[in-house]
């Protein structure tokens, strides 16, 4: 990412099968804007990395969104969010603005990357579109060929918008964690009143705040759906909704503007209609939260439905891989139709599935996959499949199959991988 000249790896050059699996756009994206955040400007010291590469994965974030569309934008943000939640969860927790380190390289995490970027996000949502991209403009034109610090943004933001965020910034930047809701509703019908609790519950953590936050609330009736902003500022807040009719689905951070975490109980029934009628993101939170009904032949038959039919290939690709969960060969036929989905992706999770099967009579239409399938990453996993599903019938096969030349190798690797498998049986 130096100055006019972005340099990338040799595995960032692929070939046109490659690319169905392996596109760098991303990568390119997020390098290219450093020429912006990193270049014209760049951070004064290291605890300000956010402003180097925070901004320039939002910027990748941008891009995808743009060029690839909504859903895939979201599905990109959803897992910018899941990336700093793993970390949250399984390392540490800091705040994203933090000069205790041994190394510089400590602060190039998750913390600095994701949620950064996410924290950009909600600033976004926040100002809005004109006020936000105006601020970004104003502080490179202001600040360009010197270094910066987060509080030089601070002070932009403030004189560009009118509005003093310094709120913002102290939750978001300077403290560690992030808001974690507990969101209970009841609908009275008498009153046509809809009263929704919101708690929170992340002060469990050391140093992590309660949240001063606005968020959206959509409400679904048979009759139309609206939007209602609401500001939280307690551990506990109480509103309340007149609406014409008992709401088909109350749907908590309508947009998904907010790094979070959330629990919402809802019925079967209402899970049932937003994994069909939500928005990609809460489409596939209904079909996570209808777990908790597995046993519903209602709630099967829509994983089925929506593994084949969602208009989305992560939500299709979740749903098989919530059936196949299960083993049972209930739901064969289903993952042997899925191995023609149109995305390479939910290809590979019904190849990977049937493999656990482990049924030898599979084996020859997981040879025919790989001798057809136009995705390197399909044909990587239907050789695996083999490995669990075959038996040593099927060594010299797999041994021809290690001379494919493939990105990475990816395929060269799943073949002795099926052969140690079988080797191992």
């Amino acid at each position: 990412e130096a100055t006019s000249a972005t340099l990338l790896g040799e595995s960032a050059v692929t070939d046109e099968k490659a690319e169905i699996d392996f596109s760098y756009e991303g990568v390119i994206a997020h390098e290219i804007a450093h020429q912006w955040w990193g270049d014209l400007i760049t951070c004064r010291s290291w605890e300000h990395t956010w402003m180097n590469e925070s901004f320039g994965t939002y910027s990748d974030h941008l891009y995808k969104r743009y060029a690839w569309g909504k859903d895939e934008g979201d599905y990109d943000l959803l897992r910018k969010k899941n990336g700093y939640l793993h970390e949250a969860h399984n390392r540490y927790m800091r705040p994203i603005v933090f000069n205790r380190y041994e190394s510089p390289g400590q602060n190039f995490d998750s913390h600095t990357y994701p949620k950064g970027a996410c924290v950009l996000h909600m600033l976004r949502f926040i100002l809005g579109d004109e006020t936000f991209f105006r601020t970004l403009s104003e502080f490179l034109h202001r600040h360009e060929f010197q270094s910066v610090s987060t509080q030089d943004f601070i002070t932009c933001v403030k004189e560009v918008s009118g509005k003093n965020m310094d709120w913002f910034f102290e939750q978001f930047l300077f403290h560690p964690g992030h808001p974690v809701f507990i969101i209970e509703k009841e609908w009275d019908e008498l009153t046509k009143t809809l009263t929704l609790e919101i708690t929170q519950a992340q002060d469990k953590w050391e140093k992590v705040p309660i949240y001063k936050i606005p968020v959206n609330i959509g409400l679904y009736t048979a009759n139309k759906k609206i939007v209602k902003q609401v500001w939280i500022n307690k551990k506990t807040e109480v509103y309340k909704f007149n609406l014409d009719s008992k709401p088909l689905m109350v749907r908590f951070d309508e947009g998904n503007n907010l790094l979070k975490e959330w629990t919402f109980k809802k019925t079967e029934e209402e899970l049932l209609y937003q994994s069909k009628n939500d928005d990609m993101t809460g489409r596939l939170w209904a079909l996570n939260e209808l777990k908790s009904f597995s046993g519903s032949k209602r709630t099967i038959d829509t994983w089925s439905d929506v593994a084949i039919n969602d208009s989305f290939w992560a939500v299709r690709e979740a749903a098989l891989r919530i059936l196949g969960e299960s083993g049972k060969n209930d739901y064969k036929n289903l993952f042997l139709k899925a191995t023609n989905d149109k995305s390479s992706k939910v290809r590979t999770a019904a190849v990977n599935i049937l493999g656990n099967f482990r049924e030898q009579s599979l084996t020859s239409h997981l040879r025919k996959i790989f001798e057809t399938d136009k995705s390197y990453l399909v044909m990587a996993e239907a050789l695996k499949s083999i490995g669990k599903c075959g038996g040593k019938s099927q060594l010299s096969f797999l041994k021809e199959a290690k001379k494919v030349q493939s990105h990475r190798d990816i395929v060269k690797r799943a073949a002795e991988q099926a052969i140690e498998m079988i080797n191992g049986k």
